[in-house]
């Protein structure tokens, strides 16, 4: 008699224990610190939203919302603040069980299974997806708990497809491209229209009173595509590389292969210019990987130790992949300083100013600030690059100060980062000269790697630097 996959009862308790520790190490790294829990600018985009959704004036067609939004809104109203990174740790732990499951269905064996899940929970967009406050938490756990539904040929299916359809349009489509991809293997065609059309419809009404249907598309660049470029976001090198040796070594089971291959390649085609597309590569990387680990472990080697040799060097690279990652989700802004720089806005009375910075500080700064930011990283990229190189990098005062009053700013966050390449490269160039030498401009804060400046300030109170 064949024995039963004892897995679950096994396992399943030391992977949720592992994948806490593994989502517990940045956040407390970061509170140890003094810093805020959740890193990236892209975290305090979507809590502006949550903060702001309640307010009579919020304007429901500027802003990219999802049914996470208000799912989150109601939680906070209920439970504070505090409750966001515990409901973002919790939906990791759902996502690592629902992996689990779904490869013990998808693979029959443990070893693989087993692999797989530990890559899934060690991987860099793991840590990405579940570190920073996005709806990719909310829509990566429906899309696995959606898979594990639909290969179970529950009905269950059809509402998750129409959550995943009002929360994120990318994880939809490519929802919809795992039904696809399955039916090629089931060949269960009625099940999947019945499960296909209801979302389509709950689609449509939701975008109607929401800016929703959308695709966010970035420029595909070796830079902004693998981790190991300093993008929190990005693929791991070394994944990739091993699971391009483990697809290969599927050739075996020539029925399917050139589907899988299929499939494959146009995920990572869509990975290479949308976030959610490197999410869900991310989890074929780890089955494939989990195949070439395998694979290697098992095999007749001639010399032993050779074996064990190239198994450590897999096992270092998997481990450094993660300690780079969680190493810059722990050093990412905001800072501690930052934070306090911004926090110390929060006292002045000009609350309808704006404040002139990079716009990968903007939504962090209308956050923590409560005034608003001129350019933020979602819609003023393009805006601010012209802006910087008009009048940033220019010694005209008129010019400047021509600016900073068509745009009402009365403030100039300046960092080190903004002095060492990302907008500047010199000592002196441009603004930096003019603030330093002209009486209209004072430091109202300063710090190690965070400077603000005023400009023509409304009464008497800020006349001396509040901070040095």
């Amino acid at each position: 008699m064949k024995q039963k996959f004892p897995l679950s009862k096994t396992y399943l308790p030391i992977i949720i224990l592992v994948t806490l520790l593994v989502l517990f190490l940045p956040i407390y790294a970061r509170f140890s610190s003094g810093t805020p829990v959740f890193p990236s600018d892209e975290s305090y985009y979507h809590l502006g939203i949550i903060k702001s959704i309640s307010s009579d004036n919020f304007n429901f067609q500027e802003s990219q919302i999802s049914s996470f939004h208000y799912f989150m809104s109601f939680l906070v109203s209920l439970f504070g603040d505090s409750i966001t990174w515990i409901i973002t740790i919790l939906l990791g732990l759902a996502s690592t069980v629902f992996f689990f499951l779904n490869s013990k269905i998808l693979i029959k064996d443990e070893l693989t299974v087993l692999i797989a899940t530990a890559l899934f929970i060690l991987s860099p967009i793991f840590l990405f997806v579940f570190s920073i406050f996005t709806p990719y938490s909310l829509v990566l756990f429906l899309f696995l708990l959606f898979v594990f539904a639909y290969l179970k040929k529950s009905y269950f299916s059809i509402p998750l497809l129409m959550l995943i359809s009002i929360t994120d349009f990318s994880f939809y489509l490519l929802s919809c491209l795992f039904i696809v991809a399955y039916y090629f293997y089931s060949s269960n065609l009625r099940f999947s229209i019945i499960t296909f059309i209801p979302s389509v419809l709950s689609l449509l009404l939701f975008s109607f009173s929401n800016n929703f249907l959308f695709l966010s598309l970035t420029k595909a660049t070796f830079s902004t595509f693998f981790t190991s470029f300093g993008v929190i976001s990005g693929i791991s090198f070394f994944y990739l590389f091993m699971a391009l040796l483990g697809l290969f070594l599927a050739w075996s089971d020539k029925k399917y292969f050139v589907h899988i291959l299929f499939f494959f390649l146009l995920i990572f085609s869509f990975s290479l210019f949308n976030v959610q597309g490197k999410i869900a590569l991310n989890i074929l990387l780890c089955f494939f990987s989990a195949i070439l680990i395998v694979f290697l472990s098992k095999r007749e080697w001639v010399i032993v130790t050779i074996k064990h040799f190239t198994l450590l060097l897999i096992f270092c690279g998997i481990i450094f992949s993660t300690s780079l990652q969680v190493n810059q989700l722990i050093l990412v802004n905001p800072t501690n300083e930052l934070f306090l720089s911004l926090d110390s806005l929060k006292i002045t009375s000009q609350n309808q100013t704006n404040i002139l910075s990079h716009p990968d500080y903007g939504h962090m700064i209308n956050y923590f600030s409560n005034k608003e930011s001129v350019f933020t990283s979602f819609s003023g990229s393009d805006a601010f690059s012209n802006v910087s190189n008009d009048i940033l990098k220019s010694r005209d005062l008129s010019l400047f100060k021509s600016y900073l009053d068509t745009n009402s700013i009365s403030f100039i966050l300046i960092t080190d980062d903004m002095r060492n390449g990302l907008v500047w490269s010199q000592e002196d160039e441009g603004i930096l000269f003019l603030i330093k030498n002209t009486p209209d401009f004072r430091k109202t804060y300063s710090s190690d790697t965070v400077e603000i400046w005023s400009y023509d300030l409304f009464n008497d109170w800020w006349k001396e630097p509040l901070y040095e």
